[in-house]
């Protein structure tokens, strides 16, 4: 009974609204039986959802159709499917442990789609919690492994979690719940299954409450990392800024070290994106040279004096290629819109406009080109006879790495007519005897 009230407790908590469907996911084994006796007891009615991954043979299948009985006698709607793990596991360079759990939330997230329920059950307890932290402290983790499994993340749902095996099974017991035993659970080679029958009654010998014990340590550690969250969040508002449509994100490293750990804060803001404290550690230290990348998958982290810019890496290697022809009034690129007209003078309402370009129509041959500045781009800056790197010039203005990546060079044939939307070259300027003016207007999106 206590169980139960545990149970519902969770489940209300878990699932606000009446009249939520829910996929269970049922194995067979005693705590997806409890819960999925226990959702049925809650008039949920939920959809009952089966893997079998081939690994055990015979005893697999039978797992599958005890489920489908099971479900079956209840008056549930069942899926099940099925899937070749090790295969998938030996493709992929994973173990099967972590093949089977990617096949089956794929799975599971995909079909809770199609049948439209906001919730996915799993039959996680207070047990597996402690085996996680045990796990991760063993493999090295901050507060994000010490707080064990969640109640809920994202759709998946786990109303068992504060319960512990022995009441489950207890539970079981009373309410005459016929289960299968998965033979593989006593195989030790397991990282959880040692943990589970090695390490925890060695723990309880130290300490017969040392299971409570690392569950109370858990719930603790969610508590710390609310507040570590909020920290960081607040942190992050105050150190950094999202120019270009939030394409960037530059920390300033004066404001970050003003605070306590300064690292530590930059790891949690970087960690979702696969960053480790060792490369935030080497990107604000002080001797790290501007320029300094470290990439993790998808994203960038850039050293540039005295910030740190976060972006995505193709962001920093743009292939972007546009023409443009004398017919065309603007085109539009990543950064920004170039505009382009004719006119048989200067405006003089355009002076001291950085963003705007003057030049000899008589000397541009069209189609012009553009697009992002690239290594080994020369120009002949405004003033200037000989010609000079577009990277040493962007040294020369003091430009930023965001500066950098978001200018374009605007050239014709095999020269750069303007590095926008800084400086002209020299060779393309209006003399006094110029008749026709093109003016070029560079509109950011910063």
């Amino acid at each position: 009974m206590e169980l139960q009230l545990k149970f519902s407790s969770a489940l209300s908590a878990l699932v606000p609204t009446n009249g939520s469907k829910v996929l269970v996911a049922v194995s067979g084994g005693v705590d997806s039986m409890v819960l999925l006796h226990l959702m049925h007891q809650s008039n949920l009615d939920p959809i009952v959802v089966h893997c079998n991954f081939k690994l055990r043979g015979k005893e697999s299948d039978l797992d599958a159709e005890f489920v489908r009985q099971s479900a079956e006698n209840m008056g549930l709607t069942y899926h099940e499917k099925s899937f070749n793990t090790s295969e998938f596991a030996s493709d992929n360079g994973i173990s099967t442990q972590m093949a089977a759990r990617k096949l089956r939330y794929e799975w599971f997230e995909k079909l809770a789609d199609q049948e439209g329920c906001e919730f996915i059950a799993v039959a996680h307890h207070a047990d597996d919690s402690i085996e996680t932290v045990i796990l991760n402290l063993v493999k090295g983790t901050g507060i994000a492994g010490m707080h064990g499994i969640k109640p809920k993340f994202g759709k998946i749902i786990r109303p068992l979690i504060n319960m512990h095996r022995a009441e489950i099974i207890a539970y079981a017991d009373h309410h005459r719940i016929v289960w299968r035993e998965d033979s593989s659970n006593s195989e030790t080679h397991y990282e959880r299954n040692f943990v589970r029958h090695e390490v925890m009654p060695m723990l309880r010998s130290l300490n017969p409450n040392a299971g409570e014990a690392i569950a109370n340590h858990a719930t603790l550690m969610q508590r710390y990392e609310h507040i570590l969250e909020w920290i960081t969040h607040s942190v992050e508002a105050k150190i950094s800024r999202t120019p270009h449509q939030g394409r960037f994100t530059i920390f300033n490293l004066d404001l970050l070290k003003e605070y306590p750990e300064p690292t530590t804060l930059l790891y949690h803001i970087l960690r979702k994106h696969g960053f480790n404290y060792g490369t935030c550690e080497l990107a604000i230290r002080a001797e790290t040279e501007s320029g300094a990348q470290f990439i993790s998958g998808n994203w960038a982290l850039v050293r540039d004096r005295s910030t740190v810019v976060f972006t995505e890496t193709q962001t920093l290697h743009s292939e972007e290629f546009f023409e443009i022809h004398e017919k065309d009034s603007a085109v539009d690129v990543e950064f920004g819109c170039l505009l382009l007209s004719f006119h048989e003078q200067v405006d003089e309402t355009d002076f001291g406009k950085s963003n705007v370009a003057y030049l000899d129509a008589s000397n541009i041959t069209f189609p012009l080109w553009v697009r992002p500045v690239q290594a080994g781009d020369r120009f002949h800056p405004l003033g200037m006879q000989n010609s000079k790197l577009a990277s040493d010039f962007f040294t020369d203005i003091k430009a930023s790495l965001v500066a950098r990546t978001t200018s374009y060079a605007i050239g014709s044939n095999d020269k750069i007519l303007w590095l926008a939307p800084h400086r002209i070259d020299d060779r393309f300027k209006i003399l006094p005897n110029t008749q026709r003016v093109m003016r070029l207007e560079w509109q950011s999106t910063a």
